[in-house]
């Protein structure tokens, strides 16, 4: 079984990374930096460890690049405590303890640089050209973000907060049995903005979730305070949270909420999330 995520996004402040989070270095992970240009192979190799995995029963989480999401980043397998990531920009990954928790595995040595020199040119032109389009791309969801929070600011005032306080406190009563512990949090982007447009991995909520409930919020007003509150009611109780961010906003409240234990989540369904 597997889930498929991101690790990045897009957002509204530029790019955001969550890369330092694919492994707990403290706790006996292992990490597999994975270096090289384009065309090394680097997401080939990533898919076939995450199909082999699978094939021997592991659960596997699947991430995928924002910037091409038909590729890998990463492959995380929780029960193993082993990941790898591609560590090249622009989610750049060094090892914090050389050797020890991490090892670098150089895929640029299976460059044919007789057939790139021989191309120079050509590869030249469309690198610059792919990054002069990404910075247009990047101010279209800058304006993007500017208008959601403005949409945010102005429906504050109607928020009646000790409404969205009870709701979230009858859901997590209904779901979670309070615990004599402060839960786990594991943050993930479920959706990003991509050259395909917002791509969303509806895959999470049937892999993960026996219950799903989805608040619809078409003008994105009261829905990301809601799952704010569920997250912290749910920790506070003990519970194992995913959290899945907004990838406008990643430093905002969360889209969604998956409660690991109890295979339940909450999904915002909007404009902004990509969740229906």
């Amino acid at each position: 079984m597997s889930a498929s995520f991101f690790m990045a996004a897009n957002s509204a402040d530029g790019f955001f990374s969550l890369f330092d989070e694919i492994y707990y270095p403290h706790d006996g992970w292992k990490l597999y930096i994975i270096k090289g240009g384009p065309g090394t192979g680097k997401s080939s190799l990533m898919k076939n460890i995450a199909n082999i995995a699978e094939s021997k029963g592991y659960y596997c989480e699947k991430i995928f690049c924002s910037s091409d999401p038909n590729s890998l980043d990463g492959v995380i397998i929780p029960s193993l405590k082993v990941s790898i990531a591609d560590g090249t920009s622009p989610h750049i990954i060094e090892p914090k303890y050389p050797g020890v928790t991490e090892r670098i595995v150089n895929l640029g040595e299976c460059w044919d640089e007789k057939l790139l020199r021989k191309n120079a040119e050509h590869i030249i032109t469309l690198t610059d050209c792919n990054k002069a389009l990404h910075k247009q791309s990047a101010r279209y969801v800058s304006a993007a973000g500017t208008s959601l929070n403005i949409n945010a600011k102005i429906l504050s005032s109607a928020l009646l907060e000790d409404k969205v306080n009870n709701f979230a406190i009858r859901c997590i009563s209904r779901y979670v049995e309070c615990k004599n512990s402060y839960g786990k949090e594991t943050r993930r982007f479920i959706s990003a903005i991509t050259p395909n447009g917002l791509t969303t991995f509806y895959d999470v909520a049937l892999s993960l979730c026996d219950t799903v409930i989805s608040i619809t919020d078409d003008y994105s007003a009261v829905s990301h305070r809601v799952m704010d509150c569920l997250r912290s009611y749910a920790l506070a109780n003990g519970a194992d949270v995913i959290t899945c961010l907004n990838p406008i906003n990643p430093t905002g409240n969360p889209c969604h909420i998956i409660l690991k234990n109890e295979r339940v989540g909450f999904f915002t369904s909007d404009a902004y999330s990509g969740f229906k």
